[in-house]
């Protein structure tokens, strides 16, 4: 098949030239050749479908470029999402963590309540106990060292009751939970111990008194005499250590009186006569109050 070859003119000559296959032309060239009669149009046929091509080129381009920036659009609504999903994932770890840090607060509060409790009963037994308690075995006497056993006894109970706490920070918080009651626990033993060992003093010292004045109602001698009302007068005395200088004369002055109210009452149950003497000698000595009765006692006892 002979070989189809076009001419195209020469700007300066005016000839054609031809025309090598595949050389580019726009679209308006390729319809000046056709128009410029042209005894072949194949080439310029070929040339035009070759731009063509690349125009649908470019159309498919641009919309690969759309869809493109569509698919960026689709990628970024669903980074978003994805965000969305992430921060509520986060504020949903974090609800939870917030919570089990509560549930464990609330833990952790409740067994330090629990230990303090469980500490506040062992002390109440300790005072109240109707059996064992402090009020129950220690008395008078027996109250002696009673605070000193209390601290001990508070000190033991306090870790017995710390023991089974987990954290030092539970230890902590139950220590400070528990030392105002302590200290109260520990003034309350001493408070007590105090008031039996006044009442055990005030005790002695009443029996100290009788004592004296049994004995001396029995024997009456002024050598007997002196000697119990001095062991009666300094018992008295001690125990009014730190009061008035009157009031302790006072005293004094009513022990005499009692001393010889003791002889008198004696005397009158086997010498009426004697002892409504003794009653004469040592009036003055007598308290008007107690004076009164043993008169008219002593006036009865000897008339019969």
């Amino acid at each position: 098949m002979p070989k189809v070859q076009s001419y195209r003119k020469s700007a300066g000559s005016g000839a054609l030239q031809p025309v090598r296959a595949g050389t580019d032309m726009s679209l308006a060239s390729q319809e000046a050749v056709m128009r410029s009669g042209l005894p072949d149009g194949t080439a310029a046929r070929a040339q035009r479908d070759m731009s063509m091509a690349g125009v649908q080129r470019g159309r498919q381009a641009a919309e690969l470029m759309a869809a493109g920036a569509k698919l960026n659009e689709m990628g970024g609504r669903e980074a978003a999402r994805v965000a969305d999903a992430l921060d509520s994932s986060a504020q949903i770890l974090t609800a939870m963590g917030a919570r089990f840090v509560k549930m464990q607060e609330d833990h952790d509060a409740a067994e330090v309540m629990e230990a303090a409790n469980e500490w506040h009963e062992y002390v109440k037994q300790y005072f109240n106990d109707p059996e064992k308690g402090m009020k129950a075995t220690r008395q008078l006497a027996n109250a002696k060292g009673l605070y000193d056993d209390t601290s001990k006894y508070l000190e033991v109970v306090t870790e017995r009751c710390a023991q089974n706490l987990r954290t030092p920070q539970q230890k902590q918080a139950f220590l400070k939970s528990v030392a105002g009651s302590r200290l109260s626990a520990e003034e309350k033993a001493s408070l007590y111990e105090a008031q039996e060992m006044g009442k055990y003093a005030k005790q002695t010292t009443q029996q100290t008194v009788q004592s004296a004045i049994a004995s001396v109602a029995e024997d009456p001698t002024p050598t007997n005499f002196n000697a119990n009302f001095e062991r009666a007068r300094d018992a008295v005395l001690f125990y009014m250590r730190g009061a008035d200088e009157e009031s302790q004369r006072i005293a004094v002055e009513g022990l005499r009186s009692d001393f010889h109210a003791g002889i008198i009452t004696n005397r009158m149950q086997t010498d009426p006569i004697t002892a409504e003497r003794y009653f004469e000698q040592v009036k003055g000595e007598i308290l008007p109050e107690a004076r009164v009765k043993l008169e008219q006692d002593v006036r009865n006892a000897a008339l019969e």
